[in-house]
């Protein structure tokens, strides 16, 4: 199984890499932390435009990304709504999270 990793910096860039990665990849990681701009509209268009399963990752600002623990948190969120097949968390940094998302199954 191949995984292959968005990591564009503009919504422009990660559109023409999707497109790429469709033609090769089984699994298709959405890397969120590394885009300049990111909102749940362009979360919603990129995840649109992924034909093969999807792994949204997006660390935190202690390893780079741009945006607010809380407006992270929304995202991923989001991604899962949007029918993510997978999101990828931190377990020692996303305890919270990770432990919210295991309890409500």
């Amino acid at each position: 199984m191949i995984a292959i990793p968005i990591t564009s910096e503009t919504a422009e860039e990660a559109l023409i890499d999707i497109k790429k990665a469709n033609e090769k990849a089984d699994v298709i990681e959405l890397r969120l932390d590394f885009l300049c701009e990111v909102n749940e509209s362009l979360l919603g268009e990129l995840l649109q435009h992924c034909n093969k399963p999807v792994i949204v990752t997006f660390r935190g600002k202690n390893h780079g990304a741009c945006v607010e623990q809380t407006e992270r948190m929304f995202l991923l969120r989001k991604a899962i709504e949007y029918g993510a097949a997978f999101i990828d968390l931190d377990f020692d940094a996303d305890k919270d999270f990770f432990e919210e998302f295991t309890h409500s199954k």
